[in-house]
């Protein structure tokens, strides 16, 4: 079992969970392909597998260089990744509420020059991958929907274009729903490939994403940062 503890009083556990439900595994067997996932095994359609894998594979992979992780933070990550890219804007944790009053939404985590929208994560979970594809598919959707978001998001953009000094024409970054954007979406993970490697579940998260995005008129690619 796996216990989640008091910090104060190690008697008390706030939850606990069997090992097996942290267990991940995808296994082909007998010409099928099968999935553990949560303390489920889950039996995939091949032809669908397939698919996923080959969409995934013909991704196109962003040709911005990107520093090796060495075992930073994503904060401090995406802090020391736009000050060694002037002029690149870090946007991480500086949140735009849309109209709709909802909960307030990261535009992204590195905001570039070329107004291309690139949001990093680290970890290679199906569920950290599944808030990270459907993040940038938000702040998208708002881009295009919410003519307000695009004034606050704008609005946010001065000021920390202002706050990090940064150089260049500040109408370079600003936002407009009939922009031609690009999302970026940089994943921190062990391994050299260019294509960050996914499990399935993943890969089934990023396809129905990228799906939506491109229906959108957005270009979407993918980056792999090596974590050192």
């Amino acid at each position: 079992m796996v216990y989640l503890q008091s910090s104060v009083d190690d008697q008390f556990s706030y939850r606990s969970w069997i090992i097996y439900k942290c267990l991940f595994a995808e296994i082909d067997y007998n010409h099928s392909h099968y999935c553990l996932n949560n303390g489920v095994w889950y039996k995939v359609n091949s032809d669908f597998v397939n698919e996923i894998e080959n969409d995934y594979q013909n991704t196109c992979v962003c040709d911005i260089e990107f520093p090796d992780n060495h075992n930073e933070k994503e904060k401090i990550y995406n802090i020391n990744f736009a000050n060694s890219c002037d002029p690149y804007i870090n946007m991480d944790c500086n949140l735009v509420i849309p109209r709709t009053g909802r909960s307030k939404v990261e535009l992204c985590d590195t905001l570039t020059d070329k107004k291309e929208l690139i949001h990093t994560k680290q970890g290679a979970s199906s569920s950290l991958l599944s808030h990270l594809f459907n993040q940038g598919l938000i702040s998208a959707e708002l881009i295009k929907s919410d003519l307000q978001f695009c004034e606050k998001a704008n609005e946010e953009i001065k000021k920390q274009f202002k706050e990090q000094q940064l150089t260049g024409n500040i109408s370079d970054y600003l936002l407009h729903s009939d922009d031609k954007l690009t999302i970026i979406y940089a994943i921190i993970k062990s391994g050299n490939d260019d294509l960050p490697s996914l499990p399935l579940f993943g890969k089934i998260a990023f396809y129905n994403v990228k799906k939506q995005l491109g229906l959108m008129g957005f270009k979407v690619l993918i980056k792999h940062i090596k974590l050192a």
